[in-house]
């Protein structure tokens, strides 16, 4: 019988060595030697000429309906870009078979790049912005349903290039939703290149405001305190918006009245090359998502907020200075009733040699300002933490302080697994904070790894065995029991294949839980390949779950560096969770009936319940066994309960924008 085989995507060495991961789908066959699946490949280079190609098989998993899905990587050198895998299983007597080809131009095809690396981004956007059609479209709407809301956009002007002043000017009065105010607030002093161009305007919307220069944030609040808008909208001097900019955000507050806070998606306009000007580095963002504001700015630009909420707080003051909008993203997002996300590319930042979109060192003051900003933030809401430099430009790692809650550590056992290893890293790298760990399990299985515990109890008393009656053997009844028992102020959920790799993971894990806001936390995954295996989950709408950037090297930050921060996501892994125990059992615990999805049915229940589902990437956690996480082998029945418990996966609210592909976690545009 032909096995069914397709190429799923390639992954690419900075070396230029690539990896083409192939699936494969036969009948279930059992697990003998005879049956052990026989792979090999052949590199295709230089036309026909054909070499060995070293295969490995990742994953050989036994799914629903009676199919084995394997999961194969072939290894390719020296920029090679086309191969051929043939692959049996079976004995002499019989089996199955197949073979799969890759051509250059699929193998193209089958990299992933993030819209952020694409190099088709511009012609991307250029077909995807408004057109003139579009444009015409909505001046008519706008005057068909009048102009409810006032926008002040506010500007502070510092000796800026005229061609790039007068740019950003012909963008904002070129708004098809009239009405607004230009407020732009020349701290320019004696300046006749800037002087020129305002004076070059005739439109009674834009003001222009004489300030001595004090900074960017005395200067921004003097354009803020003499605005009349509803809503302040901020830009920088150098920058573009589209002309339907404030349309679409007009579009989200008439729908959401409410909104206090609003930004949208961004990009680059230049040369990163040195060629000719176009957009790039397109970013669309994953709505509100604290955890990672707490490491960047994300949300800056466009950001809009309401009159309402910025006649309640405190104005940033010099001391925010390059960091002004951070600190008022943070407090207004303490007060707003809402906060909406336009998942539209309204705002161009301008790449040139002395912007901040090109390098930190430009404005050194600004990363200081921000980490002031994050600690303020924090301490308004009574955490304390030490803000340290982040591992990419303008980012921040928050250490908390005061912060040592008692762990329980499970390590659930319910099949005939090897955790030897698991156990040898929890007791080399479980510190500190690690108030005892719990092996859980039938008792049959705990009485077959019997000399394994006692081993691990003579060397660290903190271990112990928690022995269930030989019926409970679902994953849910076995950690619900565990938690029942544990001592600790958190529980932390870790799966018997998994390998601690440094002491720092505990207190990174359980570090976010410090913020009341946040229901669980859960490490970067690493595959025994040493790539990453997720850093959390997406929901697809038939309750499928897509892993982030699974297959990438570690040390690449991924798209938005999202690789390099922590991330709030919609659903975690179960392999390594970190929970409230109280909250934990309140919640009734992980509920049986959902298989290997029980995991991400509790992260639903915590969304209901207004908390966050943090991934943290600083001490990942290695799993020994698969590549792929459990949950995507999930059957069609799990990912069918998971959905009638939580009928909101059917709407799509789990994705974070629209313009992105949801078949994988690669941030790929939609085409």
């Amino acid at each position: 019988m032909r096995i069914a085989i397709r190429p799923s995507y390639v992954n690419l060495s900075s070396d230029g060595r690539s990896d083409v991961i192939f699936e494969c789908s036969l009948p279930s066959m059992g697990r003998e030697p005879s049956c052990l699946p026989r792979a090999r490949a052949y590199a295709i280079c230089g036309g026909m000429r054909k070499r060995r190609a070293r295969t490995t098989v990742l994953d050989d998993i036994a799914e629903d309906e009676g199919m084995r899905h394997l999961v194969i990587s072939v290894h390719l050198t020296d920029f090679v870009n086309a191969c051929t895998l043939f692959l049996f299983v079976g004995s002499i007597r019989g089996g199955h078979w197949g073979t799969c080809s890759v051509t250059p131009e699929e193998c193209a095809r089958l990299i992933h790049r993030s819209a952020q690396e694409d190099p088709s981004y511009d012609r991307w956007f250029r077909l995807h912005r408004s057109d003139e059609q579009e444009l015409s479209r909505q001046r008519a709407e706008v005057r068909s349903l009048g102009q409810e809301v006032l926008f002040s956009v506010v500007v502070p002007v510092f000796r800026t290039p005229a061609a790039y002043l007068r740019a950003m000017v012909d963008s904002i009065l070129a708004q098809t939703y009239g009405r607004f105010e230009l407020v732009l607030v020349n701290a320019s002093g004696e300046c006749k290149e800037v002087d020129d161009v305002l004076a070059s305007y005739d439109d009674p919307r834009l003001r222009v405001l004489a300030a001595e220069n004090k900074g960017i944030a005395t200067n921004t609040n003097v354009g803020i305190k003499a605005s009349v808008g509803d809503y302040l909208v901020f830009v920088d001097h150098d920058d573009l918006l589209e002309p339907d900019a404030l349309y679409r955000f007009a579009a989200q507050i008439r729908t959401r009245p409410k909104a206090d806070l609003l930004f949208s998606a961004d990009d680059l306009w230049g040369s990163p090359d040195g060629g000719s000007e176009r957009f790039f580095g397109g970013r669309f963002k994953p709505g509100w998502n604290p955890d990672l504001l707490l490491s960047y700015n994300y949300v800056f630009h466009l950001m809009t907020v309401s009159r309402y909420a910025v006649s309640r707080i405190e104005l940033p003051g010099p001391a925010m200075d390059g960091a002004q909008d951070y600190d008022l993203a943070w407090k207004v997002s303490e007060l707003a009733r809402d906060i909406c996300y336009v998942p539209h590319v309204l705002y161009h930042w301008r790449l040139h040699a002395g912007s901040t979109s090109k390098s930190q060192d430009s404005k050194p003051y600004a990363l200081e300002a921000g980490a002031r900003a994050i600690e303020a933030h924090l301490q308004r809401q009574g955490v304390r933490a030490q803000i340290h430099a982040g591992r990419t430009p303008f980012s921040y790692k928050v250490d908390y302080l005061e912060w040592a809650p008692s762990v329980s550590v499970i390590v659930p056992v319910w099949d005939l697994v090897d955790f030897d290893r698991c156990l040898e890293s929890l007791l080399q790298h479980a510190k500190g904070a690690c108030h005892e760990i719990l092996v859980v399990g039938p008792s049959d299985l705990l009485r077959a790894r019997g000399k394994s515990i006692s081993m691990a109890k003579e060397k660290d008393p903190r271990v112990s065995a928690i022995t269930l009656e030989a019926g409970k053997r679902s994953r849910a009844a076995i950690v619900n029991s565990a938690a029942r028992r544990a001592a600790g102020d958190i529980v932390v959920v870790l799966e018997p294949d998994c390998c601690i790799e440094d002491d720092a993971w505990l207190g990174a894990l359980i570090g976010p839980l410090a913020r009341p806001e946040v229901g669980c936390a859960a490490p970067l995954l690493l595959a025994r390949d040493g790539k990453v295996a997720t850093h959390g989950l997406f929901l697809r709408e038939d309750g499928t779950v897509v892993p982030i950037e699974q297959g990438l090297d570690p040390e690449n930050p991924g798209y938005m560096t999202f690789l390099a921060h922590p991330l709030d996501v919609a659903v975690a892994p179960g392999a390594c969770q970190a929970l409230r125990r109280k909250e934990f059992l309140s919640l009734g615990g992980y509920r049986e009936g959902f298989g290997t999805l029980a995991s991400i049915e509790l992260c639903l229940r915590l969304d209901d319940a207004q908390r966050l589902v943090v991934s943290v990437p600083y001490s990942p956690v290695e799993r020994l066994g698969r590549v792929r996480v459990p949950e995507q082998w999930a059957s069609r029945e799990c990912r069918q309960a998971l959905i009638a418990a939580h009928p909101s996966i059917a709407g799509g609210s789990y994705w974070p924008d629209p313009n992105l592909n949801d078949r994988n976690g690669f941030f790929e545009l939609c085409r």
